[in-house]
């Protein structure tokens, strides 16, 4: 499994994957907010904010950009946490799995979509090929709104804390039609990724290109707690983005 540092999002526009500094909470991230980043800008004024604007943006680029996009029921509330320099910049940032539990608990907060992608091989066949994972939360595919076309989607219950994520998939429906002819007989067999098996339980909608990945797997959220994972959030219905920047501040 090879970490990517760049995520293409939706249409293949670059999204860089940022760090912040090495505090534990959300907290001592404001506390440190003066202290120099990776990405070499001091902040002085950091306000984990949620740049409406900004994501407003990224989905517009991606409606204006992608023949029949997904219709995301609830877009307009699917906003990204930034932090916001001298210059005038925002960059967003990535958490570790103690710092979205405690993101999941805010008033203003729905849901937290949390994600890792890699790189890996499909084995099991002559030669390998590469595939694009994305290692989505639980929640992930219910937040987004977006119901599988066969089996399921993936559940809390695939990825409980403190333990290993159980060895099951979701296909994207590009990589069904692919691999499988669409098929439903897909549903129940084995997907060998990198030499290690998993259960395929679900195909994604069609229209569903979500970071552009061939497969979903469970996100091993609270396994590795220093490792950062690229969020989006979705606001509660009505949340204001004064209200909730006024509860990250």
């Amino acid at each position: 499994m090879r970490h990517r540092d760049s995520v293409p999002a939706g249409a293949g526009k670059q999204v860089e994957v940022g760090t912040v500094g090495s505090c534990g909470t959300l907290a001592g991230q404001r506390r440190r907010a003066k202290q120099e980043l990776s990405c070499g800008e001091v902040f002085d004024d950091v306000s984990l904010g949620l740049g409406i604007g900004a994501t407003t943006a990224v989905f517009s680029v991606i409606y204006a950009t992608l023949m029949n996009p997904y219709p995301y029921p609830a877009a307009d509330r699917i906003v990204r946490l930034t932090v916001h320099s001298k210059a005038n910049s925002s960059d967003g940032i990535n958490l570790n799995g103690p710092q979205i539990k405690q993101l999941q608990q805010l008033h203003s907060v729905e849901g937290v979509l949390a994600m890792d992608y890699d790189a890996m091989n499909l084995t099991g066949h002559d030669l390998p090929e590469n595939v694009n994972t994305i290692s989505l939360i639980s929640n992930g595919f219910h937040d987004l709104g977006v119901p599988p076309i066969a089996g399921r989607e993936l559940l809390p219950s695939d990825a409980p804390d403190g333990q290993e994520p159980q060895p099951v998939v979701v296909l994207s429906y590009k990589f069904w039609q692919k691999h499988f002819f669409g098929d439903r007989a897909a549903l129940g067999q084995t997907l060998q990724l990198d030499q290690k098996n998993y259960v395929i339980v679900g195909v994604a909608a069609p229209r569903f290109t979500w970071y552009s990945a061939d497969v979903f797997l469970p996100l091993k959220l609270m396994q590795a707690p220093s490792r950062r994972y690229i969020i989006d959030i979705l606001l509660k219905p009505g949340v204001t983005r004064d209200a909730a920047n006024a509860e990250f501040r």
